[in-house]
């Protein structure tokens, strides 16, 4: 009888996020949209992302921050046992804002253009030096797994309410030891 009661939570908890979801999506749609353009999918290090979004609004939005984010992502996928283990890690944030504390009209069409630097290479005489280079040899003789670094270029409206948000997954050829960690936005 108790395993009927769990049973009837958890699928009541599971019927409620999903409703949620659709909720919050349906009014994320009610108040715009926005297009995120990046005619450029691939990139080195030191190069600068170009692109632009298309803000629409459908109602008055009262917008606190519009900006554009950089997110990079470490992503360690291992193999053990037959099983496979994901790992994700924030590992560099970076961002500009395009606007603050703006009111957007019902019905409004804007574009808005960007430029945002990928990190520069950052290497300490520290990481040139044979002993790190020799390490790091030792280390992917013993790795059993793959990495990789994932970026996200991300549009966000946070405004009163429900915000909106628009993100695109870009390529590059960066490896995790070319960045710094940045735990905090840099904004511009």
């Amino acid at each position: 009888m108790q395993d009927i009661n769990v049973l009837y939570i958890i699928i009541t908890f599971i019927i409620l996020a999903i409703i949620g979801g659709i909720i919050y999506h349906v009014l994320r749609f009610m108040k715009g949209k926005i297009t995120l353009t990046i005619p450029i999918k691939v990139f080195n290090l030191n190069d600068v992302i170009n692109g632009n979004f298309e803000l629409h609004t459908k109602k008055t939005i009262q917008g606190n921050k519009l900006l554009v984010r950089l997110i990079g992502k470490h992503i360690s996928i291992s193999y053990k046992d037959g099983k496979t283990k994901k790992r994700t890690s924030e590992v560099y944030r970076d961002e500009i804002t395009i606007e603050q504390n703006k009111t957007y009209q019902a019905g409004s069409v804007a574009t808005y253009n960007f430029e945002l630097p990928l990190p520069k290479e950052h290497k300490s005489e520290l990481a040139n030096s044979k002993v790190v280079k020799t390490a790091e040899a030792v280390f992917d003789l013993f790795d059993d797994g793959m990495d990789s670094v994932e970026w996200d270029v991300v549009v966000i409206l946070d405004a009163k309410g429900v915000d909106l948000k628009a993100s695109q997954t870009i390529s590059t050829n960066i490896l995790l030891k070319d960045i710094r960690y940045s735990p905090d936005p840099i904004s511009r």
